[in-house]
């Protein structure tokens, strides 16, 4: 398949049809292939995806405190993430890339094809306009928000996700423990637990009137700690 051919192709998978076909071309091009690279649309993607995910987030998911929404919008714009929506729509068959780049390895490395989203939306912020770039983000991560719905709807067992989110980076599990056991007015009484992690020498706190929604809450609040290590739990 020529050149050509592959854009008009890639064009039909984003739902978008260049007016400057050079533009998709650029984005495609990997510093390797030609001095005319995609670099300079990749930093400008960058910042457009950034700020219509903390848009959308905003807007879409508003029950969520400052953290949580943090915690998201980082998730959504990671290499990662965007790896696995360049593998979704089959990018690696159009990256344009040096002789020598393909040579080392014989692949396309996950940071080319990440990379390579955020240059293709900056090529279309600049083919068409903002709005626009809304709509294709929209199809490229509608998986993403779908999943997130699906999270967001349901009960969020915060203590699951954090020991997955330990084993996954090899951590010792965490250690909940009854701080303090307070019995108020009404005969009631309030749970005061910490979440430990003996291993990263950090500890949370979780208060209710329920002793299981007290290790929820210091499971949770544990979370939005390791997201400032740059430890994340998946959504999808």
């Amino acid at each position: 398949m020529n050149i050509f051919l592959k854009i008009l192709n890639l064009e039909k998978k984003l739902k978008y049809i260049f007016k400057n076909k050079i533009l998709l071309l650029q984005a495609l091009s990997h510093s390797s292939f030609s001095n005319i690279n995609n670099e300079k649309l990749e930093f400008l993607g960058d910042s457009i995806l950034n700020f219509i995910i903390t848009n959308k987030i905003y807007e879409k998911f508003s029950n969520l405190n400052e953290g949580e929404m943090s915690n998201l919008k980082s998730i959504l714009v990671k290499s990662t993430t965007l790896t696995k929506i360049a593998n979704k729509f089959e990018i690696y068959n159009y990256i344009l890339l040096g002789k020598s780049e393909y040579n080392k390895k014989k692949y396309i490395e996950n940071s080319i094809l990440a990379n390579s989203i955020e240059a293709i939306i900056g090529a279309i912020f600049l083919d068409s306009n903002i709005k626009k770039v809304k709509i294709i983000i929209d199809n490229l991560y509608y998986d993403f928000f779908l999943n997130i719905d699906n999270f967001k709807n349901t009960n969020k067992d915060f203590k699951s996700l954090l020991q997955n989110l330990l084993q996954k980076n090899k951590i010792s599990l965490p250690k909940y423990i009854v701080l303090d056991n307070i019995e108020n007015k009404k005969n009631n009484y309030i749970f005061l637990i910490i979440c430990k992690i003996k291993e990263l020498h950090i500890s949370s706190y979780g208060i209710d009137k329920n002793k299981k929604k007290s290790e929820q809450l210091a499971a949770k609040q544990m979370l939005q700690i390791l997201n400032l290590f740059n430890l994340n739990y998946e959504l999808f």
